[in-house]
């Protein structure tokens, strides 16, 4: 059932990640689709002023793909008109486009001769053809009739005109899309690699891992400076936990006594020679081991060999070998 929910979190993040790509594949087709279109002159508001010196905002709109983007905004003032502060460029995000609008304040200098502006952008293509020309677009020039209501006491505020900040990277505007996807890279990495690690390993019987050890202590015994004291406590952890692997014994439990005379004697594999070595060694070893008795170092080989013997006299023999010696006696 684990296993079940890691491989259903695994194929839940794959698809996520594939749908944010697919997605931002399909937008990057669709901005393609999207037709930039320049108007002729931007927008007034308002048309009419009351006084000379009073603001009025130029603001156009574009509808520009995801990829687009404005790289430059600037105004020129007509005659008998000045801009007033910078050129602002906002955008707001739609499916497939991008809503641009770049707007000037202009201020008109007296009440008659006013002329048109102009407000040049220039656009970067992410895609194609890298910065467009420049689009010129005319600053309609504000009319001042001055109305019997008191005029605003807003100063008069001659500025030039400014070009606006450089917009962000692709990858600065488009931060979303790439930080869900790496947040689910991430998460699909850290999933495998917790699955991987989690992964069962097939146990080994334990009549091969206490013939293994058996093998590992022998080499041991044969090098320089081994403590015969150390062959004698291993050999007893050997024998115990494959006593307890091998027949559910507590042999790590309970003292040499209470399972060689108990437990064991449920196993038909232990005849009484064997029951005595166990009782006899063991019970030497605990010497060895708690009461820090010597170790006899000669005793120590014929019992190593001996629990070899053990292990593979226990050892499961498959149904074939069994049935053949039965027929050959």
């Amino acid at each position: 059932m684990n296993g079940m929910v890691k491989r259903l979190l695994i194929a839940a993040g794959i698809l996520a990640v594939a749908g944010v790509l697919v997605s931002a594949a399909f937008a990057v087709w669709r901005e393609r689709r999207v037709k930039v279109v320049i108007p002729e002159a931007a927008a007034l508001t308002p048309e009419v002023l009351a006084h000379p010196g009073a603001p009025a905002e130029a603001a156009v709109s574009l509808r520009l793909p995801w990829g687009d983007s404005v790289e430059t905004a600037s105004a020129v003032p007509g005659a008998g008109t000045v801009i007033s502060g910078p050129v602002r460029v906002t955008s707001r995000w739609r499916w497939g486009y991008r809503l641009w609008r770049i707007a000037a304040t202009v201020r008109p200098l007296a009440s008659r001769g006013s002329a048109p502006g102009t407000l040049t952008v220039t656009i970067d293509r992410l895609f194609g053809a890298g910065v467009l020309p420049a689009a010129k677009i005319a600053i309609p020039a504000p009319r001042v009739e001055p109305v019997p209501a008191a005029p605003e006491e807003e100063p008069l505020r001659l500025a030039g005109a400014e070009t606006a900040e450089r917009e962000p990277s692709f990858f600065r505007r488009h931060w979303r899309i790439f930080a869900i996807a790496a947040a689910l890279l991430i998460a699909l990495a850290l999933l495998w690699r917790r699955f991987r690690r989690r992964r069962e390993v097939p146990e080994i019987p334990p009549w091969t891992a206490a013939l293994a050890e058996l093998e590992l202590l022998r080499r041991d015994m044969a090098k320089r400076g081994f403590v015969p004291a150390e062959g004698v406590r291993r050999l007893s952890d050997i024998l115990r936990t494959y006593l307890t692997r091998r027949f559910g014994v507590p042999a790590d439990t309970e003292t040499t006594e209470e399972f060689v005379g108990g437990a064991l004697d449920d196993a038909a594999e232990f005849g009484y020679p064997d029951r005595e070595f166990m009782r006899e060694f063991l019970a030497a070893a605990d010497l060895v081991k708690f009461a820090r008795a010597p170790a006899d170092a000669s005793a120590l080989v014929p019992a190593l060999d001996r629990a070899a013997e053990l292990v593979e006299r226990t050892t499961p023999r498959p149904a074939a070998d069994a049935e053949g010696k039965g027929a050959a006696s």
